[in-house]
């Protein structure tokens, strides 16, 4: 009776043995292949922050981006899109000027720079630049070279020149 009770003990948890085993085998894979799915999938849309120590003066942009100009007091950037438009951006800081460049094609990259000590900002390449809602400028001046759209609310002096060989086209400014 005794080895019967015990046979009958060792296949019970023998059979919960081998179910928590597949239940773990089961999630483990479940989470791998999501976990791949999320990084190379380029719908997710993913966030994140470049801290800067400086506010900078002069900025230049280069790439296909949407830029949004913020009133934020901190002078970090924040992108935001999918991982690998988000990996390709690069930042580069020297002498007062930060320089962003994000590779061609780039139309999901959204890059939120802070206006508040910004004096110059030159587009290279085919952007879209926007404000997040009122920004306070002193005397912003924008540079286009490419085939560029500018709608920013601001209070303050804000010149848009287009570069040689451009033209402004539907200028509309709102004080």
């Amino acid at each position: 009776m005794k080895s019967s009770i015990k046979k009958s003990a060792a296949k019970k948890s023998s059979a919960f043995f081998q179910k928590l085993f597949m239940s773990v085998l089961t999630l483990g894979i479940f989470v791998s292949v999501n976990a791949q799915f999320i990084e190379h999938n380029p719908a997710v849309v993913v966030h994140k922050e470049i801290r800067n120590s400086l506010a900078f003066e002069n900025v230049e942009v280069r790439g296909d981006i949407t830029l949004v100009l913020t009133n934020e007091q901190r002078s970090d950037i924040q992108l935001q899109g999918n991982i690998m438009d988000i990996d390709m951006v690069t930042t580069v800081e020297k002498d007062n000027k930060l320089e962003i460049s994000a590779k061609k094609n780039a139309s999901e990259l959204i890059v939120f720079v802070p206006a508040n000590k910004m004096h110059s900002l030159k587009i290279n390449g085919d952007a879209k630049v926007f404000s997040s809602g009122d920004i306070t400028v002193e005397d912003l001046v924008i540079t286009l070279k490419g085939d560029s759209i500018v709608k920013i609310y601001h209070h303050g002096k804000l010149t848009v020149i287009p570069a040689q060989g451009y033209e402004k086209t539907d200028v509309a400014a709102l004080y």
